[in-house]
This record gives C-alpha cells, sequence and structure tokens, in this order.
C-alpha cells in the first residue's frame, strides 16, 4: 500500500504537542480529593493515546491511501502495412500481395502506398500512420532521403508504445553509386584534396576540366590531390558498370580557386621560417607592426610578439575581429608566458590563458552521464550498444582519470538515475565499476533530464566542471536537450561527448561538444580523453609528439595523421570559451581556437619552426599551419564586392542563388530579392543533370540522391530493434498477426484508495474512548 501525500503524516507531530498541553492544562481550578485527581488523570493518559490513534487515522486517510491494481485488456490488433514506391525499390524483390490477403483473414489490416520515385520521406510516412498501441510493417529499403530521420521516428513510437516491423526484403540486382566529396572553394595554385567514393568495387575514371587524373579499379575511397589556377574547375568521376541504375555511375563537382587572400604577417624578427609555406598559399605582407587599416586582409597572424607591442594593438585588433575577420598568435620565446601576456590587455582577447596547464590534485571535476534507453538497446559491432557503453565508462574509469578526480555517476532514459555522488575517484574504482555493469537498458531518451540532473552534481564542487555524455545522440524533447546544453555553458561547464551505435546523430553529439567547449569522440577514440582528466604518460623527453585531439572540428577534421614533434612550447591553457583542438601526448595545448564577435582567434602554443616547431613545416606536417590561416580566413572570397554563389545540388532540387553586387542582378526568367546591402536572392530547380552557368558561376547538378544507396540499410534494422518489432519473412503471416496481438494488449495500472477502513477506524476508537470515559465515571 502507497500514500499519495505521506508527508501529511508529518502534521501528527505538531498535533501531538497541542494534544499534550491541552489535555495536562487545567482552565478551571477545582478542589477535588485524591481519588478524584488519580482518576482524571488517568483518563487524560487514555485521551492523549485515542485522540493520537484517531489523529493518525484521520491523517492516513486524508493522504489517500491506495493499493495499484493492474488491468490487462486486449484491444482490436491493426497492422498497418506501408508499401515504399521510391524508385530505388526497384531494386528488391518484389513484395507478394497475395500474403496480404492472407493476412487480412486473421486480423486488420490497413495499406498505405508511400513516397513517389525520387522523394523517399518513409519516417513522415511512419509518424502520419502511427497510433498508440499500434503496429507498423514496413515494406521498404529504408533509405530515408527526405524528411523525418527514422531514428527519430523509433523514439516516439517508443513513447506511445508502438512497433515497427519490416519484411525482409533481398536485393536482386547489383548497383554501384560514384560520388565526390571536397571543398567547393580553395585558394589557386595551392594543394586541394578531394575523394572519389564507390559504394562497390567498379573501374573507375576520374578528369578535371577533360584532363584523366585518375583511372583504375575502385572499392571506397581515394583521394586526390591537386593545383588549381583561379577560377572554376570540373570535376567528373565515373564508372564503367553496366548495372541497374546508370544515372549514379557519373558524379560531377565544381572547385572554385580564388586569388589567394591577402594576410598581414607580424614579426620583430625580421624573416621567419613560416614565411616559406605561407608564401607558396597567399599573398603575404610582412610588417613589424600592426596598421591602423586592417580591412584589406582576411587574417592578421602574430608571430612571437610580445605584450609590450600587442596591448597598443588590441582596440584595433578588437575592431577587426568583430567585423569576421581572423587573428592567429603564434608563440616563442617572446610570448605568451615568455612575452606578458599575463593579466595584459591582449591575453583578453585569447581563447588561452597564460600559465600551465596542469591541474591540482583534485581540481578535475567529472560526471559520467551514460544513456540506458530503449535505443542504446540496438546492435553496434556485434553488441547492444548499452553495453558498448557500459564498457567504455568503466575503462574511463579504471584507465582515463586519476584516482584523485572527483567522479559522479549519473545514468539517464526518461528519468534520471544516480548512480554514484560526485567524490574522489580512489579507493571507490570497483564499486563504481560493478554499479555501472549492473545498469539494464529500456525506456525513451530525455537527454536533458540526465543533464540536469549531472549540472546539479557540479553545483557544490570547486575546480573544473565536466560532463562525459555517452549517448547515440537520440533524444525526446530536443529542446529541452539543448536548453540544457546552454546552461551548461553558461554555468562554465564543459561537455564532452562520446557517441555510440550504429545510428549516431553524431551532428547532435558535436553540436553539444561545440557549444561548451568540449570535444566529441567516437567509441573507438575515447581513449583519448586521458590527455584532458589525468592518466597520460609524462612525457620527459625533448620531444613531443602533436596529437589531434579533436577530429569533428572544420579545422581539424582529416588532419589525423600527424607526424610532427615539437621540441618547445608555450605555457598556455584553454579558456571555458576556448576549444582544445591540437595537443602534445602528454596533454599540452598546441592548438586552441575562440570566437571574438564575428572573428576567429587561433592560439599557437608553439613556435614558428625557428627554434622548437620545425617538423610542422615539413611536408608531411605543413598542414597544421595552413588549416590553422584557412579557418582563420573564413571564406577565402568574402571581400569580393561582386559575387556570386550557388551550391552544387541535385537534378530536379530547389536550390538558392545569392549575388552580391552593387547592382540588382538581372536574368532572364528570374527575378531577384534584396536581402541585405548589395545582397540579392533567388532559386533555381534544374531539370538536366551535368554543369550549368548562371551569371558567369559555374556549378554541377547531380542524379536524385534516391540513387545514393541500394539495399535494405541499417536504418530499417534500428527502427525495428528500437521499437522491439522484428523483419519478418514474406510468408511469415502468422508471426505478424501474433506480434500484432501481442502490440494491441495493454496493461493499465489503476488506484484503488483505501480511506474508509482508516475513518472507520478512528470512528471505533473514538467510540472507545467514550465508552472507558464513562465506565470510569461510574466505577
Amino acid at each position: 500500500m502507497n500514500l499519495e501525500q505521506p508527508t501529511l503524516l508529518l502534521t501528527i507531530i505538531p498535533l501531538l504537542v497541542v494534544f499534550f498541553f491541552l489535555l495536562r492544562k487545567q482552565f478551571v481550578q477545582v478542589t477535588e480529593d485524591d481519588d478524584t485527581s488519580k482518576r482524571k488523570k488517568k483518563v487524560r493518559w487514555i485521551m492523549l493515546f485515542t485522540r493520537t490513534l484517531i489523529a493518525l487515522a484521520l491523517l492516513t486517510a486524508i493522504a489517500s491511501p491506495f493499493t495499484t491494481i493492474e488491468k490487462t485488456i486486449q484491444g482490436d490488433p491493426v497492422v498497418k502495412i506501408l508499401i515504399d514506391n521510391s524508385s530505388s525499390m526497384g531494386a528488391m524483390e518484389a513484395f507478394d500481395l497475395g500474403f496480404v490477403e492472407k493476412m487480412k483473414t486473421k486480423v486488420e489490416v490497413e495499406v498505405h502506398s508511400v513516397a513517389s520515385p525520387e522523394v523517399s520521406d518513409i519516417g513522415d510516412a511512419v509518424l502520419a500512420n502511427l497510433g498508440p498501441f499500434e503496429s507498423i510493417l514496413l515494406v521498404s529499403d529504408g533509405n530515408v532521403n527526405q524528411g523525418a530521420d527514422l531514428g527519430d521516428v523509433a523514439l516516439f513510437a517508443q513513447q506511445i508504445n508502438s512497433t515497427v516491423h519490416a519484411v525482409k526484403l533481398n536485393t536482386l540486382v547489383e548497383d554501384v553509386a560514384v560520388s565526390i566529396d571536397g571543398p567547393d572553394k580553395t585558394s589557386a595554385d595551392v594543394d586541394t584534396e578531394f575523394r572519389v567514393h564507390t559504394t562497390g568495387p567498379a573501374l573507375t575514371k576520374v578528369t578535371v576540366d577533360g584532363s584523366v587524373v585518375f583511372e583504375g579499379q575502385l572499392d571506397g575511397s581515394k583521394a586526390i590531390t591537386r593545383q588549381f589556377k583561379e577560377g572554376y574547375h570540373r570535376v567528373v568521376a565515373s564508372i564503367q558498370k553496366n548495372d541497374h541504375y546508370l544515372d549514379n555511375n557519373v558524379f560531377y563537382k565544381t572547385i572554385k580557386a580564388v586569388t589567394p587572400p591577402k594576410i598581414l604577417f607580424v614579426t620583430e624578427k625580421g624573416e621567419s621560417s613560416m614565411l616559406t609555406l605561407l608564401r607558396q598559399a597567399y599573398e603575404v605582407e610582412v610588417n613589424s607592426l600592426v596598421p591602423f587599416d586592417l580591412d584589406p586582409y582576411y587574417a592578421v597572424i602574430l608571430n612571437d610578439v610580445p605584450a609590450g607591442s600587442t596591448d597598443k594593438y588590441v582596440p584595433t585588433l578588437t575592431d577587426y575581429l568583430t567585423e569576421g575577420n581572423g587573428v592567429v598568435v603564434v608563440g616563442g620565446k617572446k610570448s605568451y608566458d615568455n612575452g606578458g601576456y599575463r593579466n595584459s590587455l591582449f591575453e583578453k582577447l585569447l581563447p588561452v590563458h597564460i600559465g600551465s596547464p596542469k591541474r591540482k590534485e583534485g581540481d578535475n571535476n567529472i560526471v559520467l552521464l551514460i544513456d540506458i534507453s530503449g535505443s542504446t538497446g540496438s546492435g553496434f559491432g556485434g553488441n547492444k550498444a548499452v553495453d558498448v557503453e557500459k564498457a567504455l565508462a568503466i575503462n574511463v574509469i579504471e584507465n582515463e582519470v586519476s584516482s584523485d578526480t572527483k567522479v559522479g555517476v549519473v545514468a539517464f532514459n526518461t528519468q534520471a538515475f544516480t548512480i554514484s555522488d560526485i567524490d574522489y575517484l580512489g579507493n571507490r574504482q570497483a564499486t563504481l565499476e560493478d554499479r555501472i555493469a549492473r545498469l539494464k537498458d529500456g525506456g525513451g531518451t530525455l537527454i536533458g533530464v540526465g543533464m540536469i540532473k549531472s549540472l546539479q552534481m557540479l553545483e557544490t564542487v570547486q575546480g573544473s566542471k565536466n560532463i562525459i555524455l555517452i549517448s547515440d545522440g537520440r533524444t525526446q524533447g530536443e529542446n529541452v536537450a539543448l536548453e540544457s546544453i546552454k546552461l551548461a555553458a553558461n554555468s562554465g561547464v564543459r561537455v564532452y561527448t562520446v557517441g555510440v551505435g550504429g545510428m549516431t546523430r553524431e551532428h547532435v553529439m558535436v553540436q553539444y561538444a561545440d557549444m561548451t567547449g568540449g570535444i566529441y569522440f567516437r567509441a573507438d577514440d575515447s581513449n583519448r580523453l586521458k590527455l584532458l582528466f589525468g592518466k597520460a604518460e609524462p612525457d620527459s623527453s625533448s620531444q613531443k609528439q602533436v596529437i589531434v585531439l579533436n577530429q569533428d572540428h572544420d579545422l581539424t577534421r582529416g588532419m589525423d595523421n600527424l607526424t610532427a614533434k615539437i621540441t618547445g612550447y608555450n605555457q598556455i591553457a584553454p579558456k571555458t570559451t576556448g576549444q582544445l583542438l591540437i595537443s602534445t601526448s602528454d596533454g599540452l595545448p598546441v592548438l586552441v581556437v575562440g570566437r571574438v564577435g564575428l572573428g576567429r582567434v587561433a592560439a599557437v602554443g608553439t613556435d614558428d619552426g625557428s627554434a622548437w616547431g620545425g617538423e610542422l613545416l615539413g611536408t608531411a606536417n605543413n598542414i597544421f599551419h595552413t588549416r590553422t590561416i584557412d579557418w582563420a580566413i573564413g571564406e577565402p572570397d568574402r571581400k569580393d564586392k561582386e559575387l556570386v554563389m550557388i551550391a552544387d545540388t541535385r537534378v530536379r532540387s530547389s536550390t538558392p542563388i545569392i549575388v552580391r553586387s552593387s547592382k540588382q542582378p538581372k536574368m532572364d526568367g528570374k527575378s531577384f530579392v534584396r536581402a541585405d546591402r548589395n545582397t540579392y536572392t533567388s532559386t533555381i530547380t534544374p531539370d538536366k543533370i551535368g554543369f550549368q552557368e548562371i551569371l558567369g558561376a559555374t556549378f554541377a547538378v547531380n542524379y536524385p540522391s534516391e540513387y545514393d544507396r541500394i539495399g535494405q540499410g541499417e536504418a530499417l534494422a534500428f527502427i525495428t530493434k528500437s521499437t522491439d518489432g522484428q523483419v519478418f519473412a514474406q510468408d511469415d503471416v502468422e508471426g505478424i498477426v501474433e506480434a500484432a496481438k501481442a502490440r494491441a494488449k495493454r496493461t493499465l495500472a489503476t488506484r484503488d484508495y483505501v480511506r474508509w477502513p482508516f475513518i472507520l477506524a478512528a470512528i471505533i476508537v473514538f467510540l472507545l474512548e467514550i465508552f472507558i470515559r464513562r465506565y470510569l465515571r461510574v466505577e
């Protein structure tokens, strides 16, 4: 039996005090003999006891005692069959409609045709047909190219206790698709990398402006590096394969090479080892001072300049950054801790504090936030994702954090559960590991609830505050989750995210980390946490290996093959607003980036190669400097007064046209709307595949995304497993019917209130008291 309002029982304490006072107090003074006095005293004690019992019984009744009764109700089972009509289904075996007729003899069936030839909005179709305690049967390849993601649909289905099943369909034909991934813009005459991908083995040819740059067998990805002259360039990848869909055998891409942006290199050394490298990629102007007018420059590089010189430039650099430009600060023997930056005006512009990044004992506070929702019960590399999450959390405790770190553990689905309050790890390691290993998955997902519980746990601690979120990133209440991440950022809490599961929403996990100055790690990269939280092996050698810590930032993406070592470094530590991207093998910051207004600031914790960082200028590693400066620059043609921007697109897809011009652009059949000063917009929906030109700008039009993937994808397996569904063979009518009947059963929990027994007990005690008092009076 439970109480709806148990706190009401506490009222008995003040009532007991009142009863005791009233029964002892004689309001009328009467002279009595000893026998009468003793009899009345006995009556008062009896009344104190009985009135207490009466009050307890009545308070219990008011507190609403109840028992929970579960009733199972068998609903009418209905199977809604959604048949995918998209073009990619042409590669799958046909669905036998006789299957539907057999099912109609056993259960109520609704059949709906969904999607269209080039639009696979399967997620939207499931949402439109999904009701509480219902079963959906998908006849589809599960490849969604528009609308709701099937992973998000799975979360909603869990919430309303519905199930999504699928029919196993074999792929009858062979088909290979080709695509190209790479930058839309680059600087002229510098090495530029793009990648060609195939979904299977095929003889592949790649041309740039009609010249063959690769020809051979390809199964997967191929990186190609070229230099481009100024202007638009046409890249074409084609495969020679007589397969099912011919449209996806050719892919087109445009790359625009622009005039190398002009940058200002400020140094008091005269010449610098970096200049040879920079002059190959940019138009470089060298100066020993920062001029008042910085408008011609896309970025300013301050090379080992002491605070005595930089402080006077702060107003000029602040205005320059707020207008959307970039600043790169390169270290050395006269800058940062060696140049008086600490507590200077210039330090306020930087994404780093000046001083040793070494941590004091007990300075680190970490909450491990573990997703145990139903979506983590799906497969991942042969295991359930939740089991991988638990293994990762245990590994963090065992190998990634030092014993003097304070660690707390929170698990969540739609509720948050405190597994362990935050305290020094010390000798609690075995206990925490055992508690984590016992966690079971199930229920919906509310990341926001887990975040709030974690933030509450960190409220009272001193030192750095960190949350390690281990999840697939799929959540109900996305706005609540986002607000909780904003609250963490405003509270100075960094959120490090670890993605687990084949359907991880990586863009969401990256966003959560970026908003708080944290880092996103894939499951197999999570051992890099040791560089942040204290179990990195100390490197006492004179050379320290450079490691890319954050591989998902725009600056570092694809930079994971650095081999350089540095022989010296500056003492810097990231601010809460800074993002640590690259460090040494023992966790010392080498590259930290941040924002000032619309502008970008990068802090390089080693020198220009003249003494410490020479290997970063070598062919294998100079991408460190060029990527950093490219990131600071942003769009390499953003200062152009006349500009036409059209992104590569897909056939029959609406695409925006953006024109920057001092005059209203004119084009036959198109009208442009003014969006901002000297900026005009319009749209185009191309109906032909290939290269096209508008107002002098070239863009590529490719085959519909419907043909990107052929065959039943992992998204279909995810939604069925996440909603307790199954993948049935086409002839398994009985299996589908039984699953529908099981889902139609509803277990309703009702409360049966038990108030009258307590009221009756109070009446009986009261009557008994009257009887006793009268008996004693007669006696």
